[in-house]
C-alpha cells in the first residue's frame, strides 16, 4: 500500500501528465496543412477543384466531404485519399453533383478541418436555350441549334459537346468551341440525317469557368 502522501503525488502526476496529453492532443488538432484549391483547366474549358498539402511530410487520411448550404449541417462523403504527399495536390471529383454550389471541407486527423464555398456553375450566367423542330422524318436530314448568352461581366469561351445515338443518324457526333462577349449571344447550328425511326434523345454538355450543365432533347423520328 502506499502512504497517503506518496498517492498524492501519485495522483498529481497523473494530472499533469493528463493536462500535458490534452494540450498535445488539442495542439495537434489545430495543425494547418490542408488547402482546396481552385484551378480553370484552359484546354478542357473546366473548373477543377484539388486538396493540396502545403506542408513538407505526409498527410494521412484525408477525406473530402461537402455540404450544399449554411444552414445544411449534414456533410456528405465525396473523396477519400490515403495519404498526399508533401505539396501534393489530388484532384477532387464533382462531376456527379448536381447543385450549383457546395461547401467543400478537407479533414485529415490531427489537422485543422478548412472550408471553402465552391461554385459549380451558376445558371444565372448564362442562358442556353435549344431549338429543334417540331417534325422529324426517317431519311431526312434536319437542323437543330442550341443558343447560349452570356450574362457575366467578361468574356466566356464556351465549349459545346453534341452526342448522339450513332445508329440513329448518319453523322457522329461533335464538339464546339465559341467566345461570347458580355452580355452577348451566340447560336451554334446542327443538321443531322435520320437512318432509324423510333424514339432517341440528342445530348449537350456546356462548359465554360461557370457553367457545366448537361441537356437532352428526346425527339421522335416519323
Amino acid at each position: 500500500m502506499l502512504p497517503q502522501k506518496g498517492k498524492k503525488m501519485l495522483y498529481w502526476f497523473l494530472f499533469i501528465y493528463a493536462v500535458f496529453g490534452l494540450m498535445i492532443i488539442y495542439l495537434f488538432m489545430f495543425v494547418p496543412g490542408l488547402e482546396i484549391l481552385e484551378e480553370f483547366n484552359e484546354a478542357e474549358n473546366t473548373k477543377e477543384v484539388y486538396v493540396y498539402n502545403s506542408t513538407d511530410r505526409v498527410i494521412n487520411n484525408v477525406s473530402i466531404k461537402f455540404r450544399t448550404s449554411e444552414t445544411d449541417l449534414t456533410e456528405k462523403d465525396l473523396n477519400k485519399f490515403s495519404s498526399l504527399g508533401p505539396k501534393e495536390k489530388k484532384l477532387v471529383a464533382l462531376n456527379n453533383l448536381a447543385a450549383n454550389t457546395i461547401i467543400l471541407s478537407a479533414h485529415a486527423p490531427f489537422h485543422a478541418t478548412i472550408e471553402k464555398l465552391i461554385v459549380l456553375r451558376n445558371k444565372d450566367d448564362t442562358t442556353i436555350k435549344l431549338n429543334f423542330p417540331s417534325e422529324i422524318f426517317f431519311g431526312k436530314t434536319f437542323g437543330f441549334s442550341i443558343e447560349l448568352c452570356n450574362n457575366t461581366n467578361k468574356e466566356e469561351e464556351f465549349k459545346i459537346t453534341e452526342s448522339h445515338e450513332s445508329a440513329f443518324f448518319s453523322e457522329p457526333g461533335k464538339t464546339d468551341t465559341s467566345k461570347v462577349g458580355v452580355g452577348e449571344c451566340t447560336k451554334i447550328s446542327y443538321s443531322l440525317t435520320t437512318l432509324e425511326k423510333g424514339d432517341t434523345t440528342i445530348y449537350f454538355n456546356v462548359k465554360s469557368s461557370n457553367t457545366n450543365e448537361d441537356f437532352e432533347q428526346k425527339i421522335t423520328v416519323e
